[in-house]
């Protein structure tokens, strides 16, 4: 056999094995960045972000340090516990998953929604479900301690752990020591925890109070009971955390409140609302009413009178069948409610959430700790509805149609856990599983490439066997003449980083 054929043989077969090797390199990549962990979503109801500037959390603040936060989100309007507690595991907006307040009217079904209702129809208007169903949907496993929704089926599944009903009655740490345990005995990857307070201080005697500063210190307390707990398992450094709320507080006196039947009950036309204190819907008994209502509405001072089809986009909130024809918004530190029967319902509350999800004492905290995520870094605020796209990259699940994008919350992840593209946000329905699936092509066509120009090789070293052969005579020493010399920093492969 010629001794260049067969030298340039050898170097077609190094060079093929090489680009095999990076073939490999590009399938790992993509099989790495689908590799799920495990995720425990903790909400602290009603914990504004500036709570955290007051130096009585400081297990918060050193989560924060030891992780990464956001300065605050941007919850959605109306910034109401399960409207958003909804936003966050389905990333959508309220015009879009349904729960349009804590109580709504449908006149299609023509029935009305309060917290305590679990069918189905309310919940899942257009086919929406929460993270922790698609989760298992996908192979995963879930558990949901006392969150909003948890006990609502949807098309019949329900998380496969969670408590038979809502219940403030179970102490938190409680919820804490059977969120860890399912989470490190490997029974679940998902856990969403729910805590009512600081929410219920916040009402009861105001954000500013000495109470609401007692109450931070219980809240502390229970993070660090909940991180101690996940340290005892050894698991708190493999536990993708992610530490939000629904909303802040506000402070508010009964002395500043609008009640809408003295401006409404005048007209002579007929109507009723549906109230979610500082928001106010009226529901016109007939549609030729509803002019004459609005324009009574509008003489009321301290509240902003919208028709359905003049509410700001940026509210997100027009388009559905549950928004009201007229909707009041009360300016921040007023309240706006139908009656004077307000005064048995809300007639001691210092404390009021609601409002324009513009303003900041509405926004919420946001804390993340975890392998998948930076430490020390502090990204600008960005849209509740970003973080159901951060959990299903987070469990290597693809999400369901969503309003929110992954490329806001980026910056929190670490190198290795950032995805591979900006596109990456289930609004165009891209996801890991296409990564995943173009590395696999990738792989399989350069191993095609590389059979077929093997087995071309291996056909022409055949026909290079079949020339006659010839002997020389051997040379006392080694001619390196037409060798190739690899000095001490060449390199045959090239630094890959993974």
């Amino acid at each position: 056999m010629d001794y260049n054929k067969s030298k340039a043989f050898k170097n077609v077969c190094l060079k093929l094995a090489i680009v095999y090797f990076l073939s490999d390199v590009v399938l790992f990549k993509a099989c790495y960045a689908l590799t799920p962990s495990l995720v425990l979503l903790v909400s602290f109801d009603g914990f504004r972000w500036d709570y955290l500037n007051r130096g009585l959390t400081p297990t918060f603040n050193n989560l924060a340090h030891q992780g990464s936060k956001a300065n605050y989100t941007i919850n959605a309007f109306i910034t109401k516990t399960f409207p958003n507690h909804y936003t966050l595991v389905t990333g959508l907006y309220e015009e879009s998953h349904g729960l349009t307040g804590n109580h709504m009217y449908d006149p299609i079904l023509n029935k009305t929604f309060g917290l305590q209702n679990l069918e189905p129809k309310w919940w899942s208007q257009n086919g929406q479900e929460p993270v922790w169903i698609t989760n298992q949907r996908q192979g995963g496993h879930s558990a949901v301690l006392d969150f909003p929704g948890m006990d609502v089926p949807f098309q019949g599944m329900f998380p496969e752990y969670e408590y038979i009903k809502y219940t403030e009655s179970i102490p938190f740490n409680d919820r804490s020591d059977l969120a860890v345990a399912l989470l490190a005995n490997g029974s679940v990857n998902f856990v969403a925890l729910y805590f009512s307070e600081p929410d219920k201080a916040g009402h009861m005697y105001g954000p500013f109070s000495k109470e609401m500063n007692e109450t931070l210190g219980i809240c502390d307390k229970t993070l660090e009971y909940l991180l101690d707990r996940l340290e005892a398992e050894d698991i708190l450094d493999k536990v993708n955390i992610i530490l939000t709320a629904d909303h802040g507080m506000t402070p508010v006196s009964i002395n500043k409140t609008i009640y809408a039947m003295d401006y409404l009950n005048g007209t002579a036309y007929p109507y009723f609302t549906v109230e979610n204190n500082p928001i106010l819907g009226i529901w016109p008994n007939k549609s030729e009413h509803l002019d004459p209502l609005y324009e009574a509405m509008q003489k009321a001072e301290h509240v902003k009178v919208y028709k359905k089809e003049e509410i700001p986009e940026q509210y997100h909130y027009k388009n559905n069948v549950r928004v009201p024809p007229i909707v009041v918004v009360a300016d921040e530190g007023w309240m706006v409610v139908g009656s004077r029967d307000f005064k048995t319902h809300y007639g001691g509350v210092k404390g009021m959430h609601g409002y324009n999800n513009s303003l900041l004492s509405m926004h919420p905290m946001f804390i993340v700790h975890g392998p998948a995520f930076k430490k020390g870094a502090v990204s600008k605020p960005f849209n509740s509805v970003d973080v159901y796209p951060l959990m299903c990259h987070l469990l290597g699940i693809k999400p369901r149609p969503n309003n929110g994008t992954l490329d806001t919350v980026k910056y929190l992840l670490s190198v290795h856990s950032t995805p591979p593209s900006n596109e990456e946000d289930g609004s165009d329905g891209r996801q890991h599983s296409q990564y995943f699936s173009v590395g696999i092509a990738f792989a399989v066509v350069i191993a095609l490439l590389a059979i077929v120009l093997l087995t071309g090789m291996c056909l022409q070293q055949r026909s290079y066997r079949k020339e006659e052969l010839t002997y020389h005579t051997l040379n006392d020493g080694l001619d390196t003449e037409d060798e190739e010399v690899f000095e001490d920093g060449d390199q045959m492969l090239p630094n890959t980083i993974i």
